[in-house]
């Protein structure tokens, strides 16, 4: 086996680790599962409150798709426009 094609294998090895390594390191404690708190009964107020808060949040949300969206445009960055 030459030196270049041990460089070859050493090279595809350090490859696999640097591919392997952040996979690794997404574990959690959680083993995976998001936990959720969710109120069981809202009164009517408490819904009108708890829906006008998603609704800001979502306007916000969609105001922010708009200005990158805008400036996608204004750049002509075709592959952000259709991201």
């Amino acid at each position: 086996m030459g030196l270049s094609s041990k460089l070859k294998w050493i090279g595809a090895v350090a490859a696999l680790a640097a591919l392997t390594v952040p996979a690794l390191a997404q574990t959690d404690a959680a083993g995976g599962q998001v936990a959720f708190q969710k109120q069981q009964q809202l009164t009517p107020q408490q819904q009108i409150v708890e829906a006008d808060a998603q609704i800001a949040r979502m306007e916000q949300a969609s105001g922010n798709v708009r200005r990158q969206l805008e400036a996608a445009r204004a750049a002509r960055d075709v592959v952000r426009r259709s991201a």
